[in-house]
């Protein structure tokens, strides 16, 4: 081998492992995020995943799509090319379908997970939800509760609430049940904070603990600093 080849294959090695080190460097040191954290930052703002709806008439279209399936009473079913590592089953509880994984454990363990997924109150759970619950139900072996509760446009975010609170008050009645923690994403995030809310109302005790993942905090979407925080995003995905 000519020394210029080897010189050509230990830059084509070199360089890669400089590049990575800075961009980790750079996740943790500049933007205090991990490397996957930033590497799903870039992808979201090249596929321009922010976009959900063009027009209004894409949204106008979407919510009628959303009726239909409403209206039809079919019920969800996880897809069947996504594997699950922990086993999930299904009851029909106060008017919504309601998924439990690690079942098996609902009757031993002393502490349970509820899981409100996001959409915007309007979308059903999807595959990247079922992803991340099947990751932590796997890694902490505790049962979770996936309820998929009523969404627009059919039903209100009351509608929503008020089969939460009914399942809450099931689950925190089993004698073997000591620790409850809500976990919610962007809309499900916003409907776990309101329920900790309304059970401190109502003097009921509340989740031990809350992991809210981007809630949405205000649907007015009124507040004077948002604009300004999306400019700040736009900016770090590109």
């Amino acid at each position: 081998m000519t020394k210029t080849k080897k010189i050509i294959i230990a830059l084509c090695v070199i360089i890669p492992i400089i590049a990575c080190c800075a961009f980790t460097a750079v996740s943790h040191l500049v933007f205090d995020r991990s490397v996957m954290a930033s590497l799903n930052e870039i992808y979201l703002g090249a596929a321009n995943k922010d976009v959900i709806f063009e027009t209004e008439e894409d949204f106008a279209e979407k919510i009628t799509d959303e009726k239909n399936k409403q209206l039809s009473g079919e019920n969800y079913e996880i897809p069947e090319k996504l594997k699950l590592s922990v086993s999930a089953e299904y009851k029909t509880k106060h008017g919504m379908q309601v998924y439990y994984l690690n079942k098996a454990e609902l009757n031993k363990s002393d502490t349970v997970i509820f899981y409100l997924h996001g959409g915007s109150f309007i979308n059903e759970i999807t595959k990247e939800h079922w992803k991340l619950i099947d990751f932590l139900a796997e890694k902490t072996g505790h049962p979770f509760i996936v309820p998929l509760y009523p969404r627009l446009p059919l039903y209100s975010c009351e509608d929503a609430c008020q089969a939460l609170m009914a399942l809450y008050k099931d689950t925190a009645k089993k004698d073997n049940i000591k620790h409850i923690y809500f976990v919610g994403d962007s809309s499900g995030g916003t409907l776990a904070l309101s329920l900790a809310k309304q059970l401190r109302e109502e003097k009921i005790n509340q989740p031990e603990k809350l992991v809210l993942i981007s809630p949405w905090l205000d649907l007015t979407m009124k507040n004077k600093d948002i604009a300004s925080l999306e400019k700040t995003l736009e900016g770090l995905s590109r």
